[in-house]
């Protein structure tokens, strides 16, 4: 563990892993999406504006599963361009 972790704060870490926390708060899909829209190329991030954006306008809403799936896309894109140029 490092140091200033308990045990239960490590495994609360280990089940959150994917979420992003500010002040003790979880962060919306669309919050956490402006967290890395700076390791996203320009391309990508417009993308998923345009697709959140139409659903949006379409009458859904922003906790709805299709946001996640947009945030589970970009994560997936950093992660496998890590260490690339964009």
């Amino acid at each position: 563990m490092k140091d200033g972790m308990t045990q239960e704060s490590t495994i609360l870490m280990v089940i959150n892993q994917n979420d992003y926390w500010f002040g003790g708060m979880k962060l919306s899909p669309l919050q956490e999406i402006l967290q890395i829209s700076n390791k996203l190329p320009v391309a990508v991030l417009n993308d998923i504006k345009q697709r959140i954006g139409d659903w949006l306008a379409s009458g859904g809403n922003e906790d709805d599963p299709y946001i996640e799936q947009q945030l589970r896309f970009a994560r997936r894109f950093v992660d496998e361009n890590k260490g690339c140029d964009q």
